[in-house]
């Protein structure tokens, strides 16, 4: 496997580490997660050199249980150099080095006991098909998956085993994943 970018290693590394000393369940995921399953590395590197342009570079996503939200916040002052940005409700937005990375909440459904749920801000491609304009694309989603895909799969990155979500979840939130 390709490496990645340093600093985003040594992001990985300090995340995943505070994560688990504080026995925090986590998921790596998003759009970053899936470039690196697909193997698409010059992407990664490409994202990581044009983080700070409007627009461009994946942030880092790690989903987190809700229940673990306020010891997450408590804890988080102690990794140095990891600013606060924003006041959400879904999720905890920090940025360190032009890096942004976000702790997204996973919430149990109220109705089934099998399925969570978390929120995500975004363009939708729903949205396109309707023909509305890039400006009106963008808002606020909720996303349904079954509870057995945040499990305990793990992948191995640049000397670190960082626990990820099955392949079901790109299948549903990422339509276009080509598994490799």
């Amino acid at each position: 496997m390709p490496q990645l970018p340093e600093d985003l290693v040594s992001i990985l590394r300090e995340c995943c580490g505070f994560l688990e000393s504080n026995d925090i369940k986590y998921w790596f995921g998003g759009g970053l997660f899936q470039c690196i399953k697909e193997g698409r590395f010059n992407e990664v590197q490409y994202s990581w050199e044009h983080r700070t342009e409007h627009g461009k570079g994946h942030d880092i996503d790690f989903y987190i249980m809700a229940t673990d939200i306020l010891r997450v916040k408590e804890r988080i002052r102690n990794l140095v150099d990891y600013k606060e940005i924003g006041n959400f409700s879904y999720k905890l937005a920090l940025r360190k080095n032009d890096q942004d990375i976000e702790f997204i909440y996973i919430f149990p459904a109220p109705i089934d006991e099998n399925v969570v749920y978390f929120l995500g801000w975004g363009k939708k491609e729903l949205w396109r098909s309707f023909e509305l304009p890039e400006s009106l694309r963008k808002r606020l989603y909720r996303h349904h998956l079954p509870k057995e895909i945040f499990g305990k799969d793990v992948i191995p990155l640049d000397g670190l085993s960082i626990r990820v979500p099955s392949n079901t979840y790109l299948k549903i939130l990422y339509p276009d994943y080509r598994s490799v």
